[in-house]
């Protein structure tokens, strides 16, 4: 039997096992062929067969590893952690896993009612806070933000004294990075080490107390600077 019959047929038997093309795999998985590349190279994914010197072939299971590397990737796990996680544990149980954790620990802080209270924003200052991703429509904790806005416009922090709500963006911009090295550091030393229900008690006493813990910081370190402001006016007096 010549090469190309012999590829011809270890192509049609692989196609009978499921295995398919790169252009089938971003498709599915929702990703650029470059990214399947880049996971290669770096020993996320298996090596595809080789059918042809233009054509390779991969096994199905790809598309759900794909998925569950850009799931890992979301929880802003470094690559190495990502690629022991996939060596430890089937595709399935990693699946599993996320999901549980995911849905305890929104279920545990949706549970949570807070007061509401009239909001009277000019709609201009609603539409600029939706802008810079402050709140959004429904959002779960749109009415306690708005409140506080509220609550230091009407003590002065406003526009008549110089107060943009653009300004605002800083915090959101401070808190979204200081989450990505929150789930950084806490998902890379638990998620395929410890047990999901461990995993899920250890993130609601995490959410809890270092959002207590920023606030306390936060405070801390206004009244510190204030200080050493304060004492530098009282040198120059000497």
């Amino acid at each position: 039997m010549s090469r190309e019959k012999s590829n011809k047929s270890k192509k049609e038997e692989l196609i009978q096992k499921g295995y398919i093309p790169i252009r089938k795999i971003a498709e599915l998985a929702g990703v650029e062929k470059s990214t399947i590349h880049f996971y290669i190279s770096k020993g996320l994914l298996p090596k595809p067969v080789m059918v042809s010197k233009q054509m390779a072939l991969y096994p199905p299971e790809t598309i759900e590893r794909i998925k569950i590397i850009k799931q890992l990737q979301k929880r802003f796990l470094p690559l190495k952690e990502i690629k022991k996680i996939l060596k430890d544990h089937k595709n399935i149980d990693i699946k599993d896993i996320l999901a549980k954790i995911d849905a305890e620990i929104l279920n545990e802080f949706k549970k949570e009612k807070k007061e509401e209270k009239k909001i009277n924003l000019p709609k201009n200052v609603l539409e600029e806070l939706k802008k810079i991703g402050m709140i959004k429509d429904r959002g779960e904790f749109d009415n306690q933000i708005l409140t506080l806005v509220q609550e230091m416009r009407e003590a002065g922090i406003n526009e008549e004294n110089g107060f943009s709500v653009k300004f605002m963006k800083t915090y959101i911009d401070i808190c979204k990075k200081l989450t990505e090295i929150e789930f950084s550091e806490f998902n890379s030393k638990v998620i395929g080490k410890l047990p999901p229900e461990k995993i899920i008690e250890m993130a609601k006493i995490a959410i809890e107390k270092t959002s207590e813990l920023i606030k306390i910081l936060h405070k801390k370190f206004l009244i510190e600077k204030l200080e050493e402001i304060t004492k530098d006016i009282q040198n120059q007096k000497k």
